[in-house]
Parts: C-alpha cells; sequence; structure tokens
C-alpha cells in the first residue's frame, strides 16, 4: 500500500502545490515520498516534515529508555487524572 499511497498523496498535492514555496506532512515513509516526487516535479517546492510530529516521535523514543519510562508513566497518570 506504500507506494500507491505514495502516489495518491502526489496526485492529492498537484492540483494545489504549483504556486506553493514548501509542502508540509507528517513523516511518514509514504508523505517522504510524495514529497520527493512534488520536489522532482517543481524544484522550488521544498518538502518538510511535520516538527510537531518530528518532535513526537524523538519524545516517544526518548520516554523508552529507563531513566525516563517512570516521569512518562507518571506524567500519563496525571493527565489522565486532570482530565
Amino acid at each position: 500500500m506504500g507506494h500507491s499511497h505514495c502516489w495518491y498523496l502526489h496526485e492529492c498535492l498537484c492540483c494545489c502545490v504549483s504556486d506553493a514555496a514548501q509542502v508540509v506532512t507528517d513523516s511518514a515513509a509514504n508523505c517522504k515520498a510524495a514529497g520527493a516526487i512534488i520536489e522532482a516535479k517543481w524544484p522550488h517546492i521544498k518538502w518538510a516534515p511535520c516538527a510537531a510530529h518530528t518532535c513526537d516521535l524523538f519524545l516517544e523514543d526518548v520516554f523508552k529508555m529507563d531513566p525516563f519510562k517512570n516521569i512518562y508513566e507518571q506524567t500519563k497518570l496525571y493527565i489522565t487524572f486532570t482530565r
């Protein structure tokens, strides 16, 4: 599905990006591939991963490490309690 999804994203974006300067998506592989196709077709357009999505992925990895697991679990409990 990844390859066909990449082309689907490319087709969806093509209708609205020709005058754009940048395309921002999440950093999933199919989005990266669609961004690369758009950059090749329109050299003036640059693709960038969403900063929030990238930070989220980074923090997920950090909180899997032993020194931070406890902090993460306590934070989840606090957030659940305060909702």
